[in-house]
């Protein structure tokens, strides 16, 4: 891209328009992933999606107590969400789950 040195952005408008248009599809291009990635989430019964609190409290405190190093608590909510077939991932500041 060519800039103009005296009012720092492109020389021509034809250009802008370009890159302005790269820039839309772009963003449709994101947005149709984000909702591609938010429906299969919800057909794979990922927490959130589905908004059960009472599971994302569970998940809440039992990363709560990991990270406040009470590992048998943590333990114990595992289970218990283990047996109601919930699984658990965890993440880097955090946790997922879903239905198995």
């Amino acid at each position: 891209m060519k800039f103009n040195t005296k009012k720092g952005g492109p020389t021509a408008g034809s250009e802008r328009k370009s890159m302005k248009m790269e820039a839309d599809e772009l963003m449709e291009k994101i947005k149709g992933c984000v909702k591609e990635a938010l429906e299969e989430q919800k057909a794979e019964g990922e927490g959130g999606d589905e908004g059960d609190p009472a599971v994302d409290a569970q998940v809440l405190a039992r990363y709560e107590a990991k990270k406040t190093k009470n590992f048998a608590e943590a333990d114990r909510i595992r289970d218990e969400l283990k047996a109601q077939g919930i699984e658990i991932t965890d993440l880097p500041g955090g946790a997922s789950w879903k239905r198995v």
